[in-house]
């Protein structure tokens, strides 16, 4: 994840690319993020995706293209409760969600397990999975600074460099 980029960003273009088994977005499909998501009614297929807790690690070491350098790396610990109208649905949306993430976080997440509700009450309406990632995101020294370029006019006349104008070739 970038300085610039939030963890509902990131969330989004995950979710924006869960395919099922043929390749194909899942027809329904809604997501959102955060416990108090969870109780919310709606109908499969859904995930819902809480962070559960983060460890430290030592600061990631290459550059950002912000400049801003990393102080330190959280390893945030997500669960994404996966929830199917069938085992199959269940099993279908799961797969596309870790893969989804597998693309969009490859070297910097781990798949930490999954367990499968059994309670006959919270099944009545579907089949839910909750699996366990874990993601590494850098605590950068200083915020993203963004310019937007909205044209630009070389100076061709001829300069001395070190001039204070920025000319081609320098």
């Amino acid at each position: 994840m970038t300085a610039a980029t939030t963890l509902s960003d990131e969330l989004a273009t995950i979710m924006g690319d869960v395919v099922d088994a043929s390749g194909t977005a899942f027809a329904g499909l809604t997501w959102a993020l955060g416990r108090r998501e969870d109780p919310r009614h709606a109908s499969p297929p859904r995930a819902v995706w809480v962070p559960v807790g983060a460890t430290p690690k030592p600061p990631q070491k290459h550059p950002f293209p912000s400049g801003a350098r990393s102080v330190l790396t959280r390893v945030l610990q997500l669960e994404v409760r996966v929830w199917g109208a069938t085992l199959d649905q269940a099993e279908e949306l799961l797969a596309g969600v870790l893969a989804a993430s597998h693309r969009r976080w490859s070297g910097r997440w781990s798949y930490l397990g999954e367990r499968w509700e059994t309670d006959p009450a919270q099944m009545d309406l579907g089949e839910l999975v909750t699996a366990t990632v874990s993601v590494e995101l850098a605590v950068l020294d200083r915020p993203k600074t963004t310019a937007n370029l909205t044209s630009a006019t070389p100076d061709t006349t001829d300069a001395v460099t070190g001039d204070g104008v920025l000319h081609l070739g320098e």
